[in-house]
């Protein structure tokens, strides 16, 4: 029973310890890089919940969390309960969702917004080299990732040291039972394909020599909608019908059009953009024949060919891989 007890102690310990210093990193977080960020005044409000999501409501509940678990265990004695204020008291969790679907991409949202705004690169580097803690930015988002099934993983070990018969055996085990649904719940709606988009936009653009916000801004929005080598066709004298070809590289994306020609005197496979065709201020809708009203229209001919139509003349690419 003593021994039992005294587990059950440690157990409690590390609930508190672990509360703070989760609270602590985050509150590192807002101090030392989100106010900079916000007072930059760099970023829209998209582009900010895009790396940041809801991380401040959560930083917020979680003070608020903290006190109750401070008093709970305040005098902690063998006599002493902690799963109702698990059971009752967390409904915050549910706030998690949003900063967990958008996880999967906020570091690559950042990065990419870091190309966009130079000084916010500056700001993460101050950051990252600060003196009051020593984690790299991926280190402190992933931190609300990991404390729910923390929170799962100590109830289990406190409701293993704690006795069968007791109510509070069953109490906690309802606690981790809650939980471990609303953490399933969640997990159900993140949709990993949007790191892959992510993931490619980055890879063109590192692909491309001298890429920058004025031939190719960036977008979090945007996506890959077909790439290769093109052979382009214009149609000089419409009577002789005679044609002037030229080779490039295309990237189609749902709002941006690049071609691009082979980069000399640099790395393999380094392309240099030729013709960027700027995007609108609205989004552009993908559909089965690719994206519309991209200018006048985009459409897919064959599987191998597509038409771009200008108001003056008509361009057709011949798409050399599948």
């Amino acid at each position: 029973m003593q021994a039992q007890a005294m587990m059950r102690a440690r157990v409690v310990e590390e609930i508190l310890a672990t509360e703070k210093s989760y609270i602590k990193s985050l509150d590192n977080l807002q101090k030392e890089f989100i106010v900079n960020v916000k007072s930059g005044n760099w970023l829209k409000k998209e582009e900010f919940e895009a790396v940041f999501s809801n991380i401040e409501q959560l930083l917020a509940y979680h003070h608020e969390f903290l006190k109750i678990l401070e008093t709970k265990i305040f005098n902690w004695s063998p006599k002493s309960t902690i799963g109702k204020e698990f059971l009752l008291k967390t409904d915050f969790l549910d706030k998690y969702e949003p900063y967990l679907i958008n996880y999967s991409t906020s570091a690559l949202s950042l990065e990419l917004l870091c190309i966009k705004f130079p000084s916010l690169a500056l700001v993460l580097t101050g950051f990252e080299k600060s003196s009051t803690q020593s984690y790299k930015i991926t280190d402190v988002l992933i931190m609300p990732v990991q404390r729910i099934p923390r929170y799962i993983m100590l109830l289990n070990q406190l409701q293993k040291f704690t006795l069968p018969a007791t109510a509070e055996h069953r109490i906690l085990e309802a606690a981790g039972r809650k939980i471990q649904q609303s953490l399933e719940r969640i997990n159900s709606k993140i949709n990993l394909e949007s790191i892959i988009k992510l993931e490619e936009i980055i890879n063109i653009r590192n692909s491309i020599v001298e890429s920058s916000e004025e031939n190719f801004p960036v977008n979090l929005k945007r996506a890959l909608v077909k790439e290769g080598p093109l052979l382009i066709q214009k149609i000089n004298n419409p009577e002789k019908k005679k044609l002037v070809s030229k080779k490039v590289y295309f990237f189609l994306m749902s709002d941006y059009l690049v071609f691009c020609t082979e980069a000399k005197q640099s790395k393999k496979d380094k392309k240099r953009i030729k013709i960027s065709l700027p995007p609108r201020e609205t989004e552009y809708d993908i559909v089965d024949s690719g994206p519309k009203s991209f200018l006048e229209e985009i459409s897919f001919l064959r599987k191998k060919e597509f038409a771009l139509k200008w108001k003056k003349e008509e361009w057709i690419f011949e798409c050399k891989t599948e």
